[in-house]
């Protein structure tokens, strides 16, 4: 394979080879070199879908290391006027006699040149567009033999495209040399960002609706109609003041099943407003999760609630830069849709009292998940399996990991209270209950009425809302308070339940 071009002298002794070449001649001879970045699988297939297209192809010169093992091979391309010289490697450079003419008082050296490669060799590393050769290296293995295959692997292989080679003797210093030039063009350059771009393309004259939506996508029309109402959210303008189309492109890239409507957009925009108006740990927020906020509330009005609960409460806030599909995906996997489980924290009064309760909750909590079609499910009062642990650390991970505490306030047990106030530190929602007229001598509790005598539940802890159940209808005042209110608390905190 021989690629032609013009050999020259740059950047004070760095020797270039640039030339024109077919994307599977590049592709076939060259390697991804050590220091590059992973494949991104996506991008990849973002590519294929960028070189099928048809419209607007078009990318900067592809970059390339070159290392000769012959210490003379520069030498024969700087010096000597014309002529071949094979190389031990086997490959074959031949410089031609064209040169530039003396132009404006500059006396550049440039001279044409081709290099013959052997066949089945790779000596060229990808100093800078590995991934679009990685792209055109799987479409040239595509193994399906349809017509419509063949014809892409042709079209793309024969792409004429150009490139650019970095020419340099085998050694240490050579290496970090394409090293050192594949952090400069990735780290170095200041590129147009993606607002500027995506306003040029929309707001210029230059483009049919047909060809933004070719450039952007099926909702660049939308995007153009929206971007002048932004203005009007002042609360959650000033997040993407100076991003509007970026932050447009961005909600609308988001995994919807269906494409949303201006209308919808704006619904969205104007909650989010308000949302960030009435809730001031929101407005630390930055960008992302104001469009994953957007998104559930395009997509389920009752799971954005839940999203604005989930953020506020586990001070989401403090994450910068998470992309919003990530997001998306720690909120989904969080927001489970059952089984829920359930703690209940009681006094020990004595093993009796603990069957009771186990046998009460459970039927209770089946009746729950019968009538209203969602799993609820205890976790076992007072019964453990396994090696024995710490019963405080047992239960402190109980209740951190439950999704609803009930606990029974009656008689002001000291460790009932505890595990009352870390339920309310873990933001835990509560069912509190207590025997009406909880004094010693009226609670359904013979052993306990002993135990308990003269206790009171400290002031603190008796201004929270407790319900009341008879202390002799007790079974059956427990189930009824838990039925009542347990599916309200699944549609509030949860968002189960319709």
């Amino acid at each position: 394979m021989i690629l032609k071009g013009i050999v020259e002298e740059t950047f004070g002794g760095r020797t270039l080879f640039r030339g024109y070449a077919t994307l599977k001649s590049l592709a076939m001879i060259s390697t991804p070199a050590q220091y590059q970045r992973d494949i991104d699988t996506n991008r990849i297939d973002e590519i294929k879908s960028f070189f099928s297209e048809g419209t607007f192809r078009f990318f900067p010169e592809l970059i390339f290391g070159l290392e000769f093992p012959d210490d003379d091979a520069l030498k024969h391309i700087k010096d000597v006027p014309g002529g071949k010289k094979p190389l031990s490697n086997g490959l074959k450079i031949t410089k031609g006699k064209f040169r530039f003419n003396n132009v404006y008082g500059a006396n550049p050296k440039t001279k044409s040149m081709s290099i013959d490669f052997p066949k089945d060799e790779r000596p060229l590393s990808r100093i800078d567009g590995n991934h679009r050769l990685k792209a055109v290296d799987e479409i040239l293995q595509l193994s399906e033999g349809t017509p419509e295959a063949l014809a892409l692997q042709q079209e793309i292989g024969n792409m004429v495209v150009p490139f650019s080679m970095l020419l340099q003797t085998k050694s240490d210093e050579a290496k970090k040399y394409e090293t050192a030039f594949y952090f400069l063009i990735n780290s170095k350059s200041v590129p147009l960002t993606s607002n500027d771009n995506l306003k040029a393309i929309l707001d210029g004259k230059c483009f049919s609706p047909n060809e933004q939506e070719r450039l952007i996508g099926p909702f660049a029309e939308t995007i153009e109609d929206l971007v002048s109402c932004l203005e009007q959210y002042n609360s959650i303008k000033k997040i993407f003041e100076n991003r509007k189309y970026e932050f447009l492109l961005d909600l609308f890239q988001l995994q919807f099943a269906m494409l949303p409507s201006k209308e919808q957009v704006l619904d969205a925009l104007a909650y989010a407003n308000h949302q960030y108006y009435a809730n001031k740990k929101l407005a630390c927020c930055d960008i992302n999760i104001l469009l994953v906020l957007l998104y559930y509330r395009i997509t389920d009005e009752k799971l954005c609630d839940k999203f604005i609960m989930w953020v506020i409460e586990n001070s989401i806030s403090t994450l910068k830069e998470v992309a919003p599909s990530n997001i998306i995906a720690i909120f989904d996997k969080t927001n489970k849709k059952g089984p829920y489980k359930v703690f209940v924290a009681m006094p020990y009064v004595s093993f009796k009292r603990v069957n009771e309760f186990n046998k009460l909750f459970k039927e209770v909590l089946q009746e729950v998940s019968a009538n209203e079609k969602v799993e609820v499910e205890l976790i076992p009062i007072m019964r453990f399996r396994g090696a024995a642990q710490r019963i405080d650390q047992r239960l402190i991970k109980c209740i951190k990991e439950c999704d609803l505490f009930i606990a029974d306030l009656t008689g002001g047990n000291e460790n009932v209270l505890f595990e009352v106030g870390l339920a309310e530190g873990n933001n835990k929602p509560m069912i509190l209950l207590r025997a009406e007229n909880d004094t010693i001598s009226k609670v359904p509790f013979e052993i306990y009425a002993q135990y308990a005598k003269d206790k009171k539940i400290p002031f603190d802890m008796n201004q929270l809302q407790w319900v009341p159940y008879s202390v002799t209808g007790d079974y059956n005042d427990i189930k009824s308070i838990v039925r009542n209110n347990l599916p309200e608390i699944l549609r509030q905190k949860y968002g189960e339940i319709k």
